[in-house]
């Protein structure tokens, strides 16, 4: 399995019990994304945790499909085909460049949680991460108010950066 989930496991599971709480205290007014992403060097590739709240995510996907009755729940009583879904959702709203190259991320799997889908997501053949340039969209289509948190973990040194509608992309070094 990747190490970002292994070394974040419980940075998440923190961030998790953040969210749900909030969202509890806050009956969903509160938009936020938080992504995790890592760079495995002995495999030499990048990976990343992204966490969604699943009603949100649907919302954007009702709109962008103009199905009022798609459910991101039941993939199974479905026509669409999520993977695919997902991933170009992600590939268009998680924009990362190494080198000046944009970086096409893969899915590896996905899983709902009690509020969130959390998508595991990698890029392989990167030799090396030294200077990353950064921007999460995610949900920025619907709401006004929407929040992603992004933390880098590279070298072993950890940065982290909040993007809200209007914010421009970043750049890293490490």
């Amino acid at each position: 399995m990747f190490l970002l989930f292994s070394f974040n496991f419980y940075t998440s599971l923190h961030m998790l019990v953040l969210i749900s709480i909030i969202a509890f205290l806050f009956p969903h007014d509160l938009h936020l994304s938080i992504g995790n992403i890592s760079y495995n060097s002995d495999q030499h590739r990048m990976e990343i945790e992204q966490r969604i709240f699943f009603d949100d995510l649907e919302t954007s996907f009702k709109s962008q499909l103009q199905d009022k009755n798609f459910n991101i729940l039941s993939p199974n009583s479905s026509n669409y085909d999520y993977d695919s879904l997902f991933i170009s959702y992600l590939n268009k709203n998680i924009q990362i460049t190494l080198e000046n190259k944009p970086i096409k991320l893969s899915l590896l799997e996905y899983e709902a949680d009690d509020e969130a889908f959390v998508f595991f997501l990698y890029a392989e053949n990167i030799p090396s991460i030294n200077t990353i340039n950064l921007y999460s969209s995610i949900l920025f289509e619907m709401f006004e108010g929407q929040t992603n948190i992004v933390s880098v973990k590279i070298n072993g040194i950890k940065k982290s950066e909040k993007f809200r509608k209007g914010s421009k992309g970043i750049e890293m070094t490490f």
